[in-house]
């Protein structure tokens, strides 16, 4: 405090001078004052009144006395109270006890100016002897409160809000704003990309004295919506993920991954329930940080194994009735620091071999050998360059060269990053080069896709604190491409490619740690957008993640596994204008499991392609499955598998919106196949809405009767479309909206619903005149 009575400098509470002054000004602090002030200020848009009110109490001896206003910001250039304005001052002339004033003050403030952060100061000072008599700030005087809460909170929705006197102000997410003024104020919600704004907009409300009114707006049609019911919302230690078909029931389950907590083995029930059957080695209580499956022993059920960081690692082999057996061996206990794991088939023998990641120690390729005799299973070290000792994180194997053997992605924090070209029986070679691969960020999830559409492999990888990159493939050749949100510095774990909005091009989603993961949208010509997630489940620690159709809705879901925050499910809310393929593959000359097996879909002159991995993105495991988006393509003109191996199997001409079981053929070369569908299925009808018809799918694994009927929401038959005893194969059945006795129906919203056998399902049509 310095009022002109006292001569010191000041500084800071460890300078040496604050034993000199404290003790001064808290003397002066602790001085009575002779005069009461209040003070109040109002704003409309940039136009104040303040109104300060004065009560003498004590004889007031010092002379030329003034009235001083100073216009302070608060955080304006990293500063605390600094003066913006400063009003002319007034004189005071009140020295008796009992005796009062009013001073009323007009000023004028700058747009650049946050209001929020304004404060007034007003004091009374003799200009004779320095003395200041009092001071205060002036309180707001506000007259009412608004509260605006958009929803859902994460997506800090951007707002505008107006009213009387030009007041305007604009902002973002849940906020709470006194008010000046009483009359009518209109908030209008600003779009929010891939979300649509709340309905009514802008909405208006009258403010009175005292009110306090809340403007609260729902945004809808976001990418997904959030469960973290039961088990799926486990708050444990996550870190990786795995979605696959645990029980070979044609629904997905998760496998989740916690470090020093038990492991969870979340089965699927079909109908959107999940109930937690781990036990024994699956409730693994270690350090556990990834789980890859595969059929490692061709007998037909998935396996497992497990990295434990510095705690011996484990092979648990499945006997077929849901007991699994640690049967590490001859290495494959690795008690180093585990971290990433992925298998593959990189010699192309028909076995998956294991390729496991230790941070900071050797990393690992072990070859799988087979059954020796009597279960005897044999494992054997790949030496070589491939054994790299950096601080790794994670690996991902892709045959980026289109050679036919399986390449791989080394993932190191701080350190160079490796690609290992695999030239099959010459080895690997490090083709990282001197370039971009070998990037020294801190290397943390990567993951391999044709984002493009150009039929080879692109890399995108995250960095946790740094710059994430995707790396184009051209021919073999990679290049970086730029972006704001491809290249978030975040602290980037999980990595996951997939078709989320079924448009035939893939999008990624990247789980993040301490901060909301992120969702990017392809748009093409190398371009994509961010869009909001918007759900609290998405903003905490995430680290391992993985993308399946939990629901077989024909898009593709999230889980997101966090550290010491619930898990979270991300259930996709496409509108189900494209279209869809899910493809399943079993081996035979090849690996069971058809890790490392290549997808092509061809559709109206457009060709994507897809590979069945064995571990991908941060510690995690998509399924053992690939799902193509359509766009509006109605045909599959073919479906192209080539083996690794090299055997390539066409199926030419397929229904769009099913999910396609492929059984490798004995056939040793190029054969093309038509393929029965594996389970009865209604499809999505197309179009839908519809007019004036819309044709209805479905398919048939055998021959059995079929009843397929229109009703109306309250039960009511409207029409009966089949009812007969169909073949095996894929149907069409075409509704051109009219009942039983030909009549048009009125415009509305109908259910279709089929019996074939023992299998029943419905979806809703909507007829729009």
């Amino acid at each position: 405090m310095f009022d002109g009575l006292v001569d010191v400098v000041g500084g800071n509470t460890g300078g040496s001078m604050f034993p000199t002054y404290d003790p001064i000004v808290f003397s002066r602090v602790n001085t009575s004052s002779p005069l009461l002030m209040t003070a109040f200020y109002a704003l409309a848009g940039l136009n104040g009144s303040l109104n300060v009110q004065f009560e003498v109490t004590d004889n007031i001896t010092s002379t030329n006395n003034q009235v001083s206003f100073v216009i302070v910001e608060d955080d304006a250039h990293d500063q605390v109270n600094l003066a913006r304005l400063m009003l002319d001052n007034e004189p005071f002339d009140l020295t008796i006890p009992g005796q009062n004033d009013d001073i009323v003050k007009n000023f004028d403030l700058e747009a650049e100016w946050n209001l929020e952060n304004l404060k007034v100061i007003v004091y009374v000072q003799s200009h004779d002897t320095k003395e200041v008599l009092q001071t205060c700030y002036a309180e707001p005087d506000y007259t009412a409160t608004i509260v605006i809460d958009p929803n859902p909170n994460g997506l800090n929705a951007p707002w505008l809000i107006s009213g009387p006197n030009d007041y305007s102000y604009a902002g973002a997410g849940d906020r709470t704003l006194p008010v000046w003024y009483e009359g009518q104020y209109s908030l209008t919600w600003l779009p929010v990309f891939g979300w649509d704004t709340p309905n009514p907009n802008p909405t208006s409300q009258v403010v009175l004295q005292d009110d306090t009114i809340t403007f609260t707006g729902n945004y809808s049609g976001g990418p997904f919506s959030e469960i973290t019911a039961g088990p799926l919302g486990h708050d444990g230690a996550g870190r990786g993920v795995a979605m696959l078909d645990v029980d070979a029931d044609e629904d997905l389950d998760i496998h989740v991954i916690n470090e020093n907590q038990a492991d969870l083995l979340l089965r699927n029930d079909g109908s959107g329930n999940f109930v937690d059957i781990a036990s024994g080695s699956l409730a693994d209580t270690g350090a556990g940080q990834a789980a890859i499956w595969a059929d490692y022993d061709n007998d037909g059920d998935l396996d497992i194994y497990l990295t434990r960081y510095n705690q011996a690692n484990q092979l648990l082999q499945n006997d077929g009735s849901g007991s699994f057996t640690d049967v590490a061996d001859f290495g494959l206990e690795n008690t180093g620091p585990g971290c990433g794991a992925t298998w593959a088939d990189y010699d192309n023998d028909g076995l998956v071999d294991l390729y496991f990641v230790n941070y900071g120690a050797e990393n690992q390729l072990f070859k799988n050998y087979g059954d020796m005799g009597g279960g005897f299973w044999l494992w054997l070290s790949v030496g070589g360059i491939i054994t790299d000792n950096g601080p790794g994180t994670c690996a991902v194997w892709g045959d980026y060269d289109n050679d036919g053997y399986s390449d791989i992605y080394l993932t190191n924090r701080y350190g160079s990053n490796k690609l290992f070209q695999n030239y099959g029986p010459l080895g690997f070679f490090d083709a990282t080069g001197s370039g971009i691969l070998d990037d020294l960020g801190n290397g943390s999830g990567v993951a391999w896709s044709d984002y493009d559409n150009d039929g080879d492999l692109d890399l995108y990888m995250a960095n946790d604190g740094s710059a994430d990159r995707l790396f184009r493939n051209g021919g073999g050749y990679f290049s970086l491409v730029i972006g704001d949100d491809l290249s978030d510095p975040g602290h980037g774990r999980g990595v996951v490619w997939g078709d989320f909005d079924n448009d035939a091009d893939l999008d990624l989603y990247v789980s993040r740690y301490g901060e909301a993961d992120l969702y990017l949208q392809n748009l093409g010509s190398d371009t994509f957008r961010r869009v909001l997630l918007g759900w609290s489940g998405v903003e905490g620690n995430g680290c391992g993640a993985a993308c399946g159709d939990y629901d077989g809705d024909g898009d593709l879901d999230v889980y997101v596994a966090n550290d010491g925050q619930p898990n979270v499910l991300l259930e996709n809310e496409a509108d189900g204008t494209h279209h869809w393929l899910d493809v399943r593959l079993a081996g035979t000359t090849a690996n069971r499991s058809a890790i490392g097996a290549q997808v092509r879909v061809f559709t109206s002159g457009l060709s994507q392609l897809r590979t069945i991995t064995g571990g991908s993105g941060y510690y995690s495991q998509n399924p053992l499955r690939v799902h193509f988006g359509l766009g509006a393509a109605t045909l599959v003109d073919s479906v192209v598998v080539t083996w690794p191996g090299g055997v390539v199997e066409t199926i030419p001409q397929l229904v769009v919106d099913q999910h396609l079981f492929i059984q490798q053929s004995e056939e040793t070369a190029v054969t093309e196949r038509d393929l029965l569908p594996s389970v009865c299925q209604l499809h999505s009808c197309y179009p839908n809405p519809f007019n004036p018809s819309t044709t209805i799918r479905f398919s048939l694994p055998d021959t059995r009767p079929v009843r397929l009927a229109v009703y109306s929401l309250d039960g009511r038959q409207v029409a009966t479309l089949v009812s007969e005893t169909r073949p095996a194969g894929n149907h069409a059945v075409v509704w051109h909206g009219k009942d039983d006795a030909g009549r048009p129906v009125a415009s509305g919203t109908f259910i279709a619903r089929i019996e074939a056998g023992d299998y029943q399902a419905a979806q809703r049509m909507m007829l729009v005149k």
